[in-house]
């Protein structure tokens, strides 16, 4: 399982988080400085791993750090969360 979440400023990383588990089952690589939320994320993640050893928890370290930065998960069912822009008249012909 593989999970990577990252930042960037005007093209510049900012931090990155990435779990492999082809490396490790507890891999997790962190570049740059992450938000401070990470500290926690990743104890109780780490806790859980301690419980229940059949299940990749560490994988969940990237991915609840995105969700805190971005509101959503990917794996989660939401509401009307985007809104749907659309063109009502073309803006150029091709004629």
């Amino acid at each position: 399982m593989f999970a990577s979440t990252s930042a960037f400023n005007d093209g510049t990383l900012i931090w990155r988080i990435v779990h492999d588990a082809q490396q490790s089952q507890d891999h997790l690589a962190i570049m740059g400085t992450p938000p401070e939320s990470l500290v926690r994320i990743r104890a109780e993640q780490f806790a859980r791993v301690n419980k229940e050893r059949e299940v990749d928890f560490i994988f969940d370290i990237p991915i609840s750090m995105a969700k805190e930065i971005i509101g959503f998960r990917y794996d989660e069912e939401y509401g009307s969360v985007f809104d749907i822009l659309r063109i009502t008249k073309p803006r150029w012909k091709f004629w």
